[in-house]
């Protein structure tokens, strides 16, 4: 692909790990740092499926999700291996798009980040886990909400002063627990309503346990919470990613019209043709009689 192209210099100003396919999923455009990360050149991977850079050890979960997802018209962000040219596995954080007209797909755009070492590694063993059909042993041990754990970390707390009450008064001593307890429950979810109306905000938006467990560490609302912003975080740079790309194919535009512009006007002055000898008005003009 010529250098000059758009894209091609969109990932350049901004280090992009673009790759860009048509419907079925054929490579048409890869940016250099791409080809760099793969270890392929352009020509090498233009017009071979993106299927081709599978890893092996990449679970089929992930993908049927991916496509499931694209074939809604919707975006998707996940964890992929990949395998570079010379076989050994590479990590990508993906965002890929599909590009519509009119209901129709035009082409895909992936736009990939390099994942930090955590999350690689938190991936690589829930994928693990998720190949051998199992759930992650985070999400099968029980999750309760954020008001019911700070009642818990709460009791926790008073847990000294409640063994002495008890030891003194155990009648008086278990009542006075039960209604601290069950107050305490009481007013933390009361507080805690802004917070749980945010957590089902985030959750209109993504919802995805072993996205949230891979991407954050966590299970809990905080990581619900932090994958919805990672999700707006990577919709933002796509959209500036898009926006750039397209500002610099009106540059091109603008700028090949400017040549042509300059060339035109520049084309009678560079032709061997002299300018047309125009004879004065006034040589055609009746000369005026004398009287």
């Amino acid at each position: 692909m010529a250098r000059n192209n758009p894209r091609s210099e969109m990932a350049q100003a901004q280090d992009l790990l673009l790759v860009l396919t048509d419907a079925k999923g054929v490579i048409t455009y890869a940016s250099s740092s791409f080809c760099h990360l793969a270890g392929y050149s352009e020509a090498q991977l233009l017009g071979q499926p993106i299927a081709r850079l599978r890893h092996a050890e990449m679970p089929g979960g992930p993908f049927k999700d991916l496509w499931e997802t694209l074939g809604r018209g919707q975006s998707w962000m996940g964890m992929l291996k990949n395998r570079r040219a010379d076989g050994e596995a590479f990590w990508v954080d993906a965002y890929i798009s599909p590009i519509l007209d009119n209901g129709q797909v035009l082409e895909y755009q992936a736009i990939y980040r390099r994942p930090t070492a955590d999350v690689i590694a938190r991936a690589s063993e829930v994928y693990r886990v998720r190949a051998q059909g199992k759930q992650p042993a985070a999400l099968r041990k029980p999750n309760p909400a954020l008001a019911e754990r700070l009642s818990l970390s709460a009791c926790l707390a008073f847990l000294p002063l409640i063994t002495l009450a008890l030891a003194q008064a155990p009648l008086i001593g278990g009542l006075t627990l039960l209604l601290s307890g069950a107050l305490c429950w009481a007013l933390l979810r009361w507080q805690s309503r802004a917070f749980r109306e945010l957590v089902d905000s985030s959750q209109r938006l993504v919802q995805h346990p072993i996205k949230q467990l891979i991407y954050t560490g966590r299970v809990d609302e905080v990581g619900q919470l932090q994958l919805a912003m990672r999700l707006l975080e990577v919709k933002l740079s796509a959209m500036v990613a898009r926006i750039h790309d397209s500002s610099s194919q009106v540059a091109e535009h603008a700028s090949q019209a400017t040549s042509l512009i300059g060339t035109s006007n520049d084309a009678p002055r560079n032709s061997n043709t002299p300018w047309p000898a125009f004879p004065p008005p006034w040589r055609n003009s009746p000369r005026p009689s004398r009287k």
